[in-house]
């Protein structure tokens, strides 16, 4: 008697976004590890090996040009117009039958990736490290009370608050840096902004709930800068980690 095929686990769509760009240059930018480089992650000793585990060691082409399978989370792209929608799904943990609306750290992240991902294509137009080569600064922090700051007041930007996906903003940061873009996207728990001044850049505001180890909540600030130099981007670092110390406890810094 032969035995009958497992049940695949339930699959659940983390991003759902349509990006304008061809389908095979967002095919490209999920299969070059240079390309990868610029939306994947930020500035860490291990990016490298990162990027080289997941999409290329544990890559699988479902169906070349269309379907990649990391290893789980699949990106599945068709075409939208003269853009590409592309959808990020994920299988959902076996335990779990209320997972709408839990925090997950992995989906999180994913939701920043696609946002950077689409952003680099663009808004910088799929440029390589070259011309215009992205340099990040990563902030995460702990509220030590309950009623610390939001991650917007945080920043300087608690206007920003209000506005919709596509308005344009314009405010001066808690560095005092003056700042103009657009509300690129919003989420539950974060918002991206593009910023004119950094490339131009984006803004990612990520808050995290509470938990054992962090009972107030937190989150992190991730700054993607294009084409910035030294001169520009180490003033830049030091500002933002000098504010995020003063509203926050156990505040990482990367790099």
């Amino acid at each position: 008697m032969t035995a009958p095929e497992p049940t695949p686990p339930p699959r659940r769509v983390v991003v759902d976004v349509t990006i304008a760009a061809p389908i095979e240059r967002v095919w490209q930018a999920l299969r070059d590890p240079a390309l990868i480089a610029q939306w994947f992650g930020w500035d860490y000793a291990t990016l490298a090996a990162e990027i080289d585990g997941y999409f290329v060691g544990g890559a699988a082409e479902v169906e070349p040009g269309r379907r990649l399978d990391l290893g789980g989370d699949v990106f599945e792209l068709e075409v939208a117009g003269s853009g590409t929608r592309v959808r990020l799904v994920r299988a959902e943990p076996p335990a779990s039958d209320t997972w709408d609306g839990v925090y997950d750290d992995v989906d999180e992240g994913w939701i920043t990736f696609m946002a950077q991902l689409a952003f680099w294509l663009e808004a910088q137009h799929g440029a390589d490290r070259q011309t215009s080569p992205r340099r990040t600064i990563y902030l995460a922090g702990h509220r030590e009370q309950a009623d610390g700051p939001t991650l917007a007041a945080a920043a300087g930007l608690s206007a920003v608050a209000g506005l919709a996906v596509g308005e344009r903003y314009a405010a001066t940061a808690v560095t005092g840096e003056a700042l103009a873009g657009v509300v690129r996207f919003r989420t539950d728990h974060q918002v991206g902004l593009s910023v004119d001044a950094w490339g131009p850049g984006m803004l990612v505001l990520a808050g995290r709930p509470g938990s054992p180890k962090s009972p107030h909540g937190g989150g992190f600030a991730l700054i993607t800068t294009f084409g910035l130099g030294a001169e520009r981007l180490e003033p830049l670092t030091a500002a933002w980690a000098d504010a995020w110390r003063t509203a926050f406890v156990r505040v990482t810094l990367m790099p």
